[in-house]
């Protein structure tokens, strides 16, 4: 059996790697007070170029109110891209799996909680939505949610 090789699919994925930061409007939920919050993540190609490995941070009145890890991947056998996260509210970690339609990559999970919903739009800008059942945050789109450092 030959070895896996990093292939097109993977590669499209580094449209994620970079440095970036947006203002999130936070819905109230019984998660949280709604706001505005300061959204930053990093991200890079990591693993032999398998993964974008990136970590977020939420930010409100100066001071880190949340955290979060995620691995962005390729399944060759489903050809779907996966998405796994982690964060400072503890809960497991359900895989995430989505698809292109474009330069857009949805991503949707299941998990006992209720359902969960990305979306990246791909290019020189990057926004992404995350939605749950009882809970939104929205880092906005183009052109608020800006590149810091590719």
């Amino acid at each position: 059996m030959d070895m896996p090789k990093v292939g097109p699919s993977h590669q499209k994925l580094y449209v994620l790697a970079g440095e970036w930061q947006g203002t999130e409007t936070m819905m109230p939920s019984p998660m949280g007070p709604g706001g505005t919050a300061t959204g930053n993540m990093k991200a890079r190609v990591d693993i032999d170029g398998f993964y974008v490995i990136s970590d977020y941070t939420q930010q409100r009145d100066g001071a880190v109110t949340y955290r979060g890890h995620g691995v962005y991947g390729f399944d060759t056998t489903t050809n779907e891209c996966t998405w796994y996260w982690i964060d400072s509210m503890g809960m497991a970690s359900v895989p995430a799996r989505g698809t292109w339609t474009g330069d857009t990559l949805t991503f949707e999970s299941s998990m006992p909680g209720g359902k969960g919903r990305e979306e990246v739009v791909a290019g020189s800008q990057m926004g992404p939505l995350f939605a749950q059942e009882g809970a939104c945050r929205r880092v906005a789109a183009t052109p608020e949610v800006t590149r810091v450092v590719s």
